[in-house]
């Protein structure tokens, strides 16, 4: 095989490793800007911020989807593990942020993590993210995906 045709099969397949590669990280932002809104609520109602049943169901789907996907279900049982711990950890600091202030003590400096500021706070809530941001998120998204991938 000619070094010239390697080259160019090689800069195909890495083109289309690098347009997989930005899908996925639209789709994760996309997943943990709907997650943070699941966290959101359970922090509205003071739900916990695991959901043991459902992480299984979860695990269990995604490994029915990987076989069917032919690829190894340990890859995806790691990556969810690591998602899912993620969005766990991302539950817990939205719910500190929407705690109740204490009845019988309504001091901020009491309970602090209630009354930061949203300048000392490094991350939007999910409510306040611009619309704008994510419709473009997702307008890029979409016409990368109308676009379709290069041929290989």
């Amino acid at each position: 095989m000619e070094n010239s045709n390697i080259a160019r099969q090689l800069s195909t397949f890495r083109k289309t490793i690098d347009n997989i590669d930005a899908a996925l990280i639209h789709l994760l932002a996309e997943r943990f800007r709907c997650t943070d809104e699941v966290g959101l609520l359970k922090a509205r109602y003071q739900l916990p911020a695991v959901d043991e049943a459902r992480e299984q169901q979860q695990y269990q789907r995604l490994a029915a989807l990987a076989q069917e996907a032919e690829l190894d279900t340990a890859i995806v049982q790691r990556l969810m593990q690591l998602v899912i711990g993620e969005v766990v950890e991302r539950h817990r600091q939205i719910a500190a942020r929407h705690a109740p202030a204490p009845a019988n003590n309504p001091d901020p400096r009491a309970c602090p993590r209630r009354h930061l500021s949203k300048q000392s706070d490094k991350r939007a809530e999910p409510h306040e993210m611009a619309n704008d941001r994510a419709n473009s998120q997702l307008h890029r998204f979409t016409l990368w995906l109308q676009l379709g991938l290069p041929e290989t």
